[in-house]
């Protein structure tokens, strides 16, 4: 339960309908997906209790394309943190530049996650 909500540029987006699995290794795969009529997705991976700076992992936002956490270095980070998780609770924020296919740069912004599992 909960949702992940983003800035995307100048749009907010929603997932607000989210799977949580636990994997063998004690990873949890989020996939949240709009209730809106479109294809869009956000999926990231977190381990099990872990809190702190830049922990997810696979992060992969699905718009008008796919887009993954910039690797070219400052200004262009992603910054993400999980304030917390345990107790079946996931709680943190996102932001900074992630990268599609083609080059192209998109600016998120108030990213945050308050999920229930």
């Amino acid at each position: 339960e909960g949702d992940i909500s983003v800035t995307a540029g100048t749009e907010d987006h929603t997932f607000d309908v989210v799977t949580i699995t636990l994997d063998e290794a004690g990873v949890l795969k989020i996939m949240g997906e709009t209730s809106a009529e479109n294809n869009f997705t956000i999926y990231f991976e977190v381990a099990e209790d872990q809190i702190g700076d830049d922990l997810m992992q696979d992060f992969k936002l699905t718009l008008n394309a796919n887009y993954l956490p910039s690797a070219l270095g400052p200004p262009n980070d992603f910054n993400n943190t999980v304030d917390t998780n345990e107790e079946g609770t996931l709680s943190g924020t996102f932001s900074g530049r992630a990268e599609n296919n083609d080059g192209g740069l998109l600016e998120l912004t108030n990213g945050t996650f308050d999920l229930t599992y």
